[in-house]
C-alpha cells in the first residue's frame, strides 16, 4: 500500500470538497486513520465517486462517507479539523445554474 511516512489522522475529521470520479483524497485520508467524507456534484461524479471509493473500502477496509454537494443541502452542523478543496470551481457555475 503507501509508505505514509508516519503520518496519522487517526480521528480526524476531514471533508474533501469537490472529490471525483478518477481522483479523491479521501481514500488517503481514510488509509491514515481518518473519519473522511467525500463531498462531489453528483450530476458530474455521483457513480464515479461511489466505485471508487466503495472498491477500496472493500479493498483495504475503511469507511468513506459521501455527501452530495448540493445548494440546498448543506452539511450543516457539522465539524471538521481539515477542509481540502479540489477542482470546485466548475461547481461554483452548477450550483448558480441549478438555483437559478
Amino acid at each position: 500500500m503507501l509508505d505514509t511516512k508516519g503520518l496519522q489522522m487517526n480521528g480526524m475529521r476531514t471533508l474533501e470538497i469537490g472529490a471525483g470520479s478518477e481522483s479523491s483524497l479521501s481514500p488517503l485520508f481514510a488509509a491514515l486513520g481518518a473519519n473522511a467524507t467525500a463531498s462531489f456534484y453528483p450530476e458530474e461524479n455521483g457513480e464515479g465517486v461511489a466505485r471508487l471509493t466503495d472498491a477500496l473500502s472493500a479493498d483495504y477496509g475503511f469507511e468513506i462517507k459521501r455527501h452530495k454537494l448540493d445548494l440546498f443541502d448543506p452539511l450543516e452542523g457539522e465539524k471538521f479539523d481539515l477542509v481540502v478543496c479540489r477542482s470546485i470551481l466548475g461547481g461554483v457555475s452548477l450550483d448558480r445554474d441549478l438555483a437559478g
